[in-house]
């Protein structure tokens, strides 16, 4: 007689897709993760963040809004930031785990699976790329010249703090958190990290995609530095090393 095998508990997952000026991809990143999710989860929920986009993205959120019962929409009143459209994500997440997904599809299915399928392992999963070279030199440049500072000043041996983080929506809930740039999801890694709870690391493929520009404009930078300061300030000169509450 074979034994039945024990039915494994799929959790339900907030994805939080941010989009600014993403018309030519964000229905594509929708459909991928819409699919996967259909695949291998019995619960999820595709919020899409559109930051005050200056192009048709807010008129396809609404209209896959109404296509799609698991797609909500919230719409910045401006373009705020990437960190900004991540805070609001996780304010309005309703699942058990919530993960960012870019708008522009640069993520792989496989690679958005692969992270999925660790959920529960560990308090957090941290995804670093596997394939840097498809990116613009520059920007390999300025993200391991940022890994390695980052590395320095916390103590730690990451690979990646930029990337598609995913972790119980609770705990990011409970965090205070302040970074409008892309240093978001640095705020969150070190936070937790430093608080004692547990990671792992999970390589991920990107496909390479067109280029804007506008996670690197000069306010984004000084927005980077900012968070970074703090996050150094609050745990290499104030030791603060509080642990936040489970629920």
């Amino acid at each position: 007689m074979k034994k039945r095998k024990k039915a494994s508990i799929k959790p339900s997952i907030t994805f939080i897709i941010t989009a600014y000026n993403e018309e030519k991809n964000l229905e594509d990143t929708i459909n991928i993760c819409d699919a996967i999710s259909k695949d291998v989860l019995d619960d999820y929920e595709l919020l899409i963040v559109n930051d005050g986009s200056s192009d048709s993205t807010g008129e396809i959120s609404e209209r896959l809004l109404k296509k799609n019962p698991h797609v909500t929409v919230y719409h910045n009143k401006k373009n705020m930031g990437l960190g900004y459209s991540l805070r609001k994500g996780n304010q309005l997440a309703k699942k058990e785990y919530s993960i960012w997904i870019p708008g522009d599809n640069e993520t792989l299915e496989k690679s958005i699976k692969r992270i999925l399928s660790h959920a529960g392992e560990v308090d957090l999963i941290i995804p670093y790329t596997t394939n840097p070279a498809v990116r613009p030199l520059y920007r390999q440049i300025i993200s391991g010249s940022f890994t390695s500072v980052m590395n320095l000043l916390f103590g730690l041996n990451l690979r990646y703090y930029n990337g598609l983080i995913l972790c119980k929506t609770q705990l990011i809930q409970n965090l205070e958190l302040t970074s409008d740039s892309v240093g978001l999801m640095a705020e969150v890694i070190v936070n937790l990290i430093k608080a004692g709870y547990t990671y792992k690391e999970v390589p991920v493929y990107i496909r390479k995609t067109i280029e804007t520009g506008h996670i690197f404009r000069v306010k984004n930078l000084a927005g980077l530095i900012k968070t970074v300061s703090k996050l150094f300030f609050k745990f290499q000169i104030l030791r603060s090393n509080k642990k936040v509450l489970k629920k």
